[in-house]
């Protein structure tokens, strides 16, 4: 069997974050129990056609648009083809693989969005940026699962039910798609460091921690102004920042927002990069770990599984299939409602009967989650299923 993944912007880098984590995870179970033939192209904008390996997993980078993709797929002689697909490619043609002979699988590396969350992270990215998810919201879904429809797709993998029940719905047959959630790693098994809790003498205190880069629609700006609303009624809060940093991070919106909060001694910002044991111990330590996105670009985050394994329960925003699938285990607020998040925190501060029954809760949640593993051979049979 030989197999190719088609993603776009996999740069070096980024292997570790979704959904090109997924990719690469079930590349290398195909290639390792299943003794497959894989090679995963990254398209990406005025690139050169350049190979690169990692984890042993071959990554080419192919230009594009590019009249020369067809013609690589083509020669690539492949039985599968998995190509990624958002509701907003309703106008893309898919020229790029109407030539390739084997069986064409579509997926969905992003999740389903609603006004709410557009409409908040216009001020955060721009209207220019905003615009094809508004696009997206507007037309109807069948639109796209036509096109899959029309042009040969044969089965369809979704990363939520969520997502999945919307390709139901606009027309998909469903026993030609499947639910496959992105893996668990072995993050709940690692020992936690607890130095850095010491040094800032947090041992024994409830404290809340975000955790994640300084991107806008991460809504760290929201969660900001929702603890300062907080700390001013509970003098003794305290938010830890986990502030991650990307190749393109800029801190700027976030130390602005810091800076002007009138309860900013009640927060930790922590810049520095930690290892995954000082990860763990602020995550083990934390009554709650607040992830507020305005938009998930990729669902669901591996950050989200990392948490829950500990028991830790997550106050976060409505984002479709993330939101849907920790709704037991976590406070859910509406995207961008700095209020709602606020009651929230006091929520969770204030009932330790309730953060132990989300606690139970997140770690039964990720007792039954699939390890990579298992999502290699969900992905491998759904293969099967279709052949």
């Amino acid at each position: 069997m030989k197999v190719i993944f088609y993603t776009h912007d996999l740069f070096i880098g980024r292997e570790h974050l979704m959904p090109w984590r997924t990719l690469i995870e079930v590349a290398k179970y195909f290639q390792n129990a299943k003794k497959w033939k894989v090679k995963i192209f990254s398209g990406e904008i005025n690139a050169q056609f350049v190979n690169r390996f990692y984890q042993d997993i071959n990554i080419i980078s192919v230009p594009k648009p590019s009249q020369e993709l067809a013609k690589t797929i083509e020669k690539e002689n492949a039985d599968i083809l998995y190509w990624p697909v958002v509701w907003r490619d309703r106008k893309k043609s898919f020229s790029d693989i109407n030539s390739f002979k084997g069986n064409i699988i579509a997926y969905f590396p992003g999740g389903v969005y609603n006004i709410t969350n557009i409409i908040k992270a216009i001020p955060l990215i721009g209207i220019k940026a905003a615009l094809p998810y508004v696009f997206e919201i507007i037309t109807p879904k069948s639109f796209l699962i036509n096109k899959l429809k029309k042009n040969g797709f044969a089965g369809l993998i979704a990363f939520s039910n969520f997502t999945f029940n919307k390709a139901i719905n606009a027309g998909w047959i469903e026993n030609e798609g499947k639910v496959i959630f992105p893996g668990k790693g072995t993050f709940q098994t690692i020992s936690a460091d607890q130095t850095l809790i010491t040094d800032l003498k947090l041992n024994g205190k409830k404290f809340f921690v975000f955790m994640g880069a300084p991107a806008p629609i991460r809504g760290s700006k929201y969660l900001l102004k929702a603890f300062d609303r907080f700390a001013s009624k509970n003098k003794e809060s305290v938010l830890v920042c986990l502030m991650r940093k990307d190749p393109d991070s800029d801190f700027s919106r976030f130390n602005d927002s810091l800076n002007k909060l009138k309860n900013q001694n009640n927060v930790i910002p922590i810049y520095d990069l930690l290892s995954p044991n000082q990860l763990k111990g602020f995550i083990d330590n934390a009554i709650a770990v607040i992830l507020p996105f305005i938009m998930i670009p990729s669902e669901i985050p591996l950050t989200f599984f990392e948490v829950l394994s500990c028991g830790t329960p997550i106050l976060t925003f409505t984002n479709g299939g993330t939101s849907e699938y920790i709704s037991g285990c976590s406070l859910i607020s509406r995207p961008g409602n700095t209020n709602s998040l606020s009651r929230n925190m006091e929520e969770i501060w204030e009932n330790k009967a309730l953060r132990t029954q989300l606690s139970l809760r997140a770690k039964e949640l990720m007792k039954n989650h699939p390890t990579w593993k298992q999502v290699g051979e969900n992905w491998a049979n759904f293969i099967y299923a279709i052949l």
